[in-house]
């Protein structure tokens, strides 16, 4: 059913491995001598559940703790202990673990079940398998007589640690059929709720000497799958492994704080090289993987959310991209050809995320343990994006895009880590409630991947894939990470260009601070932007947008730039797998050209502090504004390589552009921005146009915009502005203080609140009349009144009912003065409201 298949969630949590980490073996692994075999019994541990509280909360559900012996309550879990009268017990080789036998993990603690009408308690749950395999959770709060199977592990993994003599078990945690049918909820049968796992000690019990050491898993010739002679098409053909995202799967949602929801993406983790992957839990010998949302709208290609890095932890090997030609048991390792899939909901456990600033992108290194703030809850270290950034009403016609990331040390140290970043396309919708449910809060909004995977393919790489006029460049750091530079030019029709500009740093740890854009002689920019993305959660940089600077003439550019790694090492660089936007206006067109990246962290010596980037940009050819076959620096000088005539034109402001190339609103000869520097003009408002340009209507020489008008007859409409500015009487554009107000229904009430009847939804029938545009309606002589002067007027204006024979289209000072119905005639109804309204002189 849909709403079950919404609402699985996936295996979570790490397989212990600390330090050095045993060769695992899948269970009932076959071959093992008699004489190596040897039992471990589970002595102590925990048993926590994660609760997806969405699931529970769409299911109605809650579970509390009850009694005296209970469980840890914690956020959306709960933390059992393992007791001693647990009877699971597995067999080991070698230090390895063989296979399960038999028995339970039992715990004490009794949970309160909620939501059903009836109080359903259960407890003292064990965790046991069956000799099919099957894994299950039974209650046993009475003793024999009340065992029953309530919950199902679908999907198990189990991992061993010799020498730690610990195992953990990690398994969905699902609702039995059983159990469902006896509450009366068939709907919940098969239900993932949340996500069990077991830690666990052991000790031996049949008297055996200590474990023996763990075979150090490390990428050595012995990991190597060569190609067999005559067959190059085995591998990618690297030395090393080579992680890239064959799919991403899905993306979930979790839910909104303020205007930001919070969301996750699924990824499905190939090994194209010809070595194996470490993937060892609770080290740093493990990929991290971040994900991020790109929108492309109005010829913009931006990012408009990003996530913290997730920790691998556990690699099962399955064969997306290709036969997993070198199946790793123990997860461990991803081996050769093999794929890893992690779901979105996984991805997104907030215990296992910590700081993008903690990663080196370039060598794949980080601290482990991790350390990072507590998260914030629903949106905390996931996914951020922002209503405004996805809301159909606000984004029409705009595409989106999600990207997973993969940075692992040992694709780092092979340097195969420059394809390990996919994208996908994704619809964003509003859900559709449930029959029977109420609709979802306003700005809620599900993304839905569609289309296929691009592998090996940036987020970036889509704006050039949609629109082929996109120039798409890479750039290398010499002994460091990459960029990636997309520019587009647009013509917009009124002699200016727009340029616009995407930085992606795909792994560069060095990062940028500056970007750069060459300008010509004679370029003119205006309407400069920048777009970034923000970090959150605590993450440790600076939010602060970059200035732009413009300088014109000899060397000129554009440049955005932040702080300094000196004045600031925090600050907001364009650290690894973002996109900044650079855009601007100019009235240059485009040609090819030559952007500096300029690099954030000081290098060692002998590396560059800046990287030219080809892309399009203003023309640097020679420019001719005036078009008159001079160039201008020659029509502003006689310099070296100019012939005459020359340095016939005059530069006021001394900005390379000839006079008559710049505006010139009042004619004079003189650039405005030379009229307003110097004693011929006034720039009252600083919108850098003389005021003598401006609107002036009452013409004494200031702007309408930073003139006072006076207001005669206080009807609200300055005298500039009133058709009639000396003669609608004081307040007779008001309403009075009862009316007559009408709603769309066609229902009316008289002498309703006139100040109430708006906000009320309804519409004061004194609005349509007596005043419009500052005259009293049936004064036709402007004499403040209505008298029998105005009856003359009337009578020269008649022109009949609209339709009627002998009907005459009225002028528009007649429909002024007397259409008081605004029918677009003067007839019998309008005469009849001016002679109610008619008094004397």
């Amino acid at each position: 059913m849909g709403k079950q298949a919404r609402n699985l969630v996936a295996l979570a949590l790490a397989i212990l491995a600390v330090g050095v980490v045993s060769m695992w073996a899948g269970a009932g692994s076959a071959g093992l001598a008699a004489d190596q075999q040897h039992v471990y019994m589970v002595r102590a541990g925990t048993v926590a559940i994660e609760f997806d509280h969405w699931t529970l909360k769409e299911l109605g559900w809650n579970f509390t703790t009850v009694g005296k012996k209970y469980a840890d309550l914690v956020g959306d879990g709960l933390t059992f202990t393992v007791e001693p009268s647990s009877t699971l017990q597995f067999e080991m080789a070698r230090g390895t673990h063989g296979g399960t036998l038999s028995g339970t993990a039992r715990t004490s603690g009794a949970l309160l079940l909620t939501g059903l009408g009836d109080r359903v308690v259960i407890g003292n749950l064990a965790i046991g398998v069956d000799a099919s395999g099957v894994w299950t959770v039974t209650s046993n709060l009475s003793g024999q007589d009340d065992r029953r199977m309530v919950f199902e592990l679908p999907s198990v993994t189990t991992g061993f640690s010799a020498p730690e003599r610990s195992l953990q078990l990690v398994g969905e945690l699902s609702v039995a059929k059983s159990w469902a049918n006896e509450l009366g909820f068939p709907e919940a049968a098969g239900v993932v709720i949340g996500v069990m796992t077991v830690d666990a000690s052991l000790r031996p019990s049949d008297g055996i000497a200590p474990i023996e050491e763990a075979q150090t898993i490390r990428s050595t010739d012995a990991d190597r799958i060569d190609t067999p002679p005559g067959d190059e098409s085995t591998v990618a053909g690297v030395i090393g492994s080579d992680i890239i995202i064959g799919d991403l799967q899905s993306v979930h949602r979790y839910g909104r704080v303020g205007d930001i929801t919070g969301y996750s993406v699924g990824t499905n983790a190939c090994n194209i090289g010809d070595r194996r992957a470490n993937w060892i839990a609770h080290t740093n010998a493990h990929p991290v993987i971040l994900y991020g949302m790109y929108r492309l709208n109005l010829g913009r290609f931006e990012q408009i959310g990003l996530s913290w890095v997730k920790h691998g932890f556990y690699a099962v090997q399955q064969s997306l991209c290709e036969p997993c030609l070198d199946p790793v048991s123990g997860g461990a390792q991803l081996g050769v050809g093999c794929s890893d899939p992690y779901s979105a909901w996984l991805n997104g456990v907030q215990g296992n995320m910590s700081l993008r600033s903690d990663v080196n992108a370039h060598t794949g290194y980080f601290d482990y343990p991790w350390t990072a703030p507590a998260p914030e809850e629903i949106i905390g270290k996931r996914l951020q994006v922002r209503d405004a950034d996805i809301d159909p009403d606000l984004n029409e016609g705009a595409r989106y895009f999600i990207e997973g990331h993969y940075v692992h040390p040992d694709d780092c140290a092979a340097g195969t880590q420059n394809n390990n970043a996919s994208y996908r396309p994704v619809n964003v919708r509003i859900p559709e409630p449930e029959p029977g449910e109420p609709p979802p809060p306003p700005n809620t909004f599900d993304v839905v991947v569609t289309g296929v995977t691009q592998r090996q393919q940036p987020a970036i790489r889509a704006w050039q894939d949609i629109d082929s006029s996109v120039v798409e460049t890479d750039v290398q750091v010499p002994g460091e990470g990459l960029f990636i530079l997309a520019g587009k030019a647009t013509d917009l029709g009124n002699g200016f260009w727009h340029y616009e500009y995407a930085l992606q740093n795909l792994n560069s740890d060095r990062a940028a601070g500056s970007f750069s854009v060459p300008l010509p002689h004679g370029a003119v920019v205006q309407n400069i932007g920048f777009h970034d993305v923000d970090h959150h959660s605590g993450e440790i940089y600076d939010l602060t947008d970059w200035p732009a600077t413009v300088q014109v003439g000899q060397d000129g550019a554009i440049t955005w730039s932040t702080d300094s790694y000196d004045d600031n090492p925090n600050a907001n660089a364009l650290w690894f797998d973002i996109i900044f936007n650079f855009r601007f206006d100019c009235n240059v067109g485009p040609g090819p050209t030559v952007a500096i990246i300029g690099l954030f962290k000081p290098g060692e010596e002998g590396q560059p502090d800046e990287m030219a980037a080809r892309t399009t940009g203003p023309s640097t050819d020679v420019v001719d504004c005036n078009e008159n076959g001079i160039t201008d620096l020659c029509d502003l000088d006689c310099g070296e390589g100019c012939e005459p005539p020359c340095g016939e034109s005059v530069d006021c402001n001394e900005n390379d552009i000839p006079d008559e190339c710049e505006p010139d609103c009042n004619a004079n000869g003189v650039a405005d921005s030379c009229d307003i520097a110097g004693p011929m003009s006034n720039d009252c408002n600083e919108n850098t146009i003389p005021d003598e340009c401006e609107p002036d209507c009452d013409n004494d020489g200031i702007p309408d915009e930073c003139d006072t008008f006076d207001d005669t007859d206080g009807d609200g409409i300055f005298d500039c502005f009133d058709l009639c500015p000396l003669t609608t009487p004081p307040g007779a554009c008001v309403c009075p203080d009862l009316c007559r107000c009408c709603w769309p229904s066609g229902f009316c009430v008289d002498g309703y609140p006139c100040y109430a009847c708006i906000p009320a939804g309804g519409v004061p029938d004194c609005i349509e009349t007596p005043c419009r545009d500052g005259c009293l309606i049936g004064d036709y002589d402007g004499d403040g009144d209505r008298d029998l002067r105005d009856w003359a007027g009337v009578q020269c204006c008649y022109t009949g009912a609209v339709g009627t024979i002998g009907y005459v289209t009225p002028s528009a000072d007649c429909t002024l003065h007397f259409d008081f119905d605004e029918d677009d005639d003067v007839d019998l109804n309008d005469i009849k409201e001016l002679q109610g309204d008619t008094g004397g002189p």
